[in-house]
């Protein structure tokens, strides 16, 4: 399987360093990146196969995801359950 090398990007908004190019937001104040964002090599390069970044992603994806059900589960009075 193809190996591939992920750049990084800092967020303009809370300057949180070093995001990983495939998250398209920002993990501390989630602002999303947007076309002036300027994307680099990280100093080290660390080759990861495929797999390893997509279960990355998928794994950050499940958790963000279950964090915001369970913040509007705990500010609404509405929620079937």
């Amino acid at each position: 399987m193809g190996k591939i090398i992920e750049g990084l990007w800092d967020c303009p908004f809370c300057g949180n360093k070093r995001i990983r190019a495939g998250q398209k937001t920002c993990p501390d104040c989630g602002h999303p990146q947007d076309e002036n964002i300027k994307f680099y090599m990280p100093d080290e390069i660390k080759i990861q196969s495929y797999k390893d970044i997509l279960d990355h992603y998928e794994t950050v994806t499940e958790t963000k995801t279950r964090s915001v059900i369970d913040h509007y589960e705990e500010k609404s009075s509405h929620v079937i359950r």
